[in-house]
This record gives C-alpha cells, sequence and structure tokens, in this order.
C-alpha cells in the first residue's frame, strides 16, 4: 500500500472506518506514544549532562511567566504499523515547523501560549510511563 501524510484531525477517523478494521483502537495508539514521549525524556534527563544542562545552561534568562522552568519544543516523529504500534523514528530539539504552520495557521500562537503564557497548572502533563 502507498504511504501518504494525514492531519492530525483526520486520524482518528480514518482509523475508525478503516476495514478491515485495525485492531486497537486511536486512543490506544495515542497512549502508547505518550508513554514513549515519557520515557525518552525522562532517559534523557537522567543522563549525566540532563535535558536542563545542556538545552538550558546556566545564567539562561527565565520565561515572561517568572519561572524557572526552561521551556523548549520537541517534535517527535512516530511510525504506526498495520496493528497501529508506534516506532519512535527521531526526536529533533529544534524541529521544522513549516507543515504544522501550513496545515493550522494558529500553530505558532498556541506554541507561544503553552510555553510563555499559560500558567504552569494549566499544562495537560503526559501520564506517567507505564512500568
Amino acid at each position: 500500500s502507498k504511504m501518504r501524510t494525514v492531519l492530525a484531525e483526520e486520524l482518528p477517523g480514518l482509523i475508525a472506518a478503516a476495514q478491515p478494521p485495525f485492531c486497537r483502537s486511536w486512543e490506544e495508539a495515542l497512549s502508547d506514544i505518550h508513554d514513549v514521549i515519557s520515557h525518552t525524556l525522562d532517559a534523557a534527563s537522567r543522563t549525566p549532562a540532563g535535558l536542563a544542562d545542556h538545552f538550558c545552561p546556566s545564567g539562561a534568562t527565565s520565561p515572561p511567566t517568572g519561572s524557572n522552568v526552561c521551556r523548549a519544543m520537541y517534535g517527535f516523529d512516530f511510525l504506526l504499523d498495520d496493528k497501529l504500534r508506534p516506532f519512535l523514528l527521531e526526536v529533533n530539539y529544534m524541529p521544522d515547523i513549516h507543515r504544522a504552520v501550513v496545515q493550522s495557521p494558529s500553530f505558532i500562537n498556541d506554541v507561544f501560549a503553552a510555553l510563555f503564557t499559560v500558567p504552569n497548572s494549566a499544562f495537560i502533563p503526559l501520564p506517567p510511563p507505564r512500568a
């Protein structure tokens, strides 16, 4: 079968309508994707020079919210197989956002709101990694 790019908002409907049906739901696949992201960030932060030390050197300015939390945007690229199992292909510290901007005109405003203007308590955290 031919591979193609699908918009994020199209994916759940395409999966639900697939014939023959997939053996698991989009929600199950998304939960697995969140687990992989959580495990990856957790593992990277435990390295001798963790993420904060590497990407937020001492003396870095705090975000406008006055928080001492270093904020960054990462791009996680996944491949889903025919059983909707996610496979992490790569993680980018400075992802190319051109396609996201073209497909979602509010993307830039949404990212800046999430990184700099939304109070920490308003963030929806990823679920903790499953054991």
